[in-house]
């Protein structure tokens, strides 16, 4: 993706879009929430949003597109990223009931 490219927005379908190499920003209610690979916003799905929001690459990034029925195919096989996605979504769960 290239810098100012929409990745995502809460009103796409609910895959998984994870963030292996670069920068992205949450945008919601005015506010923007930088993250990069090495944090807990490393992924993203809308369907943990509660509002309208934007997911936009803030430099050139590797992203990766994981449709919601394989990233259940890959749980269901207990691939190692469960506590990944535990954290990230602990920590947009938190994001969203902040503002």
């Amino acid at each position: 993706m290239n810098t100012g490219d929409i990745v995502a927005t809460n009103e796409d379908q609910d895959d998984y879009w994870v963030l292996l190499d670069g920068g992205w920003q949450l945008s919601h209610n005015q506010i923007n929430h930088v993250f990069k690979h090495d944090s807990p916003g490393k992924w993203f799905c809308s369907s943990i949003a509660t509002e309208q929001c934007e997911l936009i690459a803030t430099s050139p990034s590797y992203v990766m597109q994981i449709t919601q029925m394989e990233m259940q195919n890959m749980i269901n096989k207990r691939f190692a990223f469960i506590q990944h996605l535990k954290q990230g979504r602990d920590f947009y769960q938190t994001l969203f009931t902040s503002y």
